[in-house]
């Protein structure tokens, strides 16, 4: 029983193993190695809530060298109508069958995804309609699903990549991606044959815009095929 109080490692060296054999759901989680840093590593059947019920930062990295390492499993951060960010800087490991939630109002923060493993099944964005939901801090794929539910993702520099099997749920004027060429920022659809497909992407040069643009293929060859979006205000 946490009683919504913080859970702390500071295991440094080998990953600190949470093993996860019921839904398990911890108020807030710190990374506070003594020297170095720490690696958190979810295991076991089942999935973790860090659900931050009175606000504030619901993950507390110590630095940019700690690793949380999602390894297949699905975490959701962050409690329905409730504020919270991450923050300190360190990376996600996804896999392309980990799932991330990010629940709340307003801006977590900045989502990095380590080198390797910038990949989730699954990614859900449900905070407050018409808002910046987080930012991106490193290139990110998703395989299955991205459910765009409420709230917008800053790509800000990075490239967003959904993958051919990939669909996408929820995009509207008030929930999308901003991809903006000022700033570097591009939405990838990767196609393995012919369709047509909605980028729900805008900018925030000035102010924030929803311009979608539909491309439809009705023909061609599809070996390594993708196309990247992003917006020219």
């Amino acid at each position: 029983n946490h009683n919504n109080r913080r859970v702390i490692f500071t295991k440094t060296g080998a990953a600190a193993i949470v093993t996860l054999s019921v839904p398990t759901t911890l108020a807030y989680v710190v990374f506070q190695p003594a020297s170095g840093s720490t690696t958190l590593q979810l295991s076991g059947a089942s999935a973790l809530t860090i659900s931050a019920p009175n606000a504030g930062n619901a993950i507390t990295f110590n630095s940019a060298a700690d690793i949380f390492d999602l390894n297949t499993r699905a975490l959701t951060i962050g409690t329905t109508g409730v504020a919270n960010t991450i923050t300190g800087g360190g990376t996600f490991r996804g896999s392309t069958t980990a799932s991330l939630t990010l629940l709340g109002t307003g801006s977590i923060g900045t989502l990095s995804f380590g080198t390797g493993f910038q990949n989730l099944g699954t990614f859900t964005v449900n905070r407050t309609t018409g808002a910046i939901a987080c930012f991106m801090g490193s290139p990110l794929a998703v395989v299955s699903a991205m459910n765009l539910t409420a709230g917008i993702i800053d790509l800000d520099a990075q490239t967003f990549t959904l993958n051919a099997a990939a669909t996408i749920t929820g995009a509207s004027s008030s929930n999308y991606f901003i991809a903006d060429n000022a700033f570097g920022g591009t939405l990838r659809k990767v196609y393995t044959t012919t369709g047509s497909f909605t980028f729900p992407i805008g900018d925030k040069t000035g102010t924030m815009e929803y311009s979608p643009a539909t491309v439809n293929f009705t023909a061609g060859t599809f070996t390594g095929a993708f196309l990247g979006m992003s917006v020219n205000d």
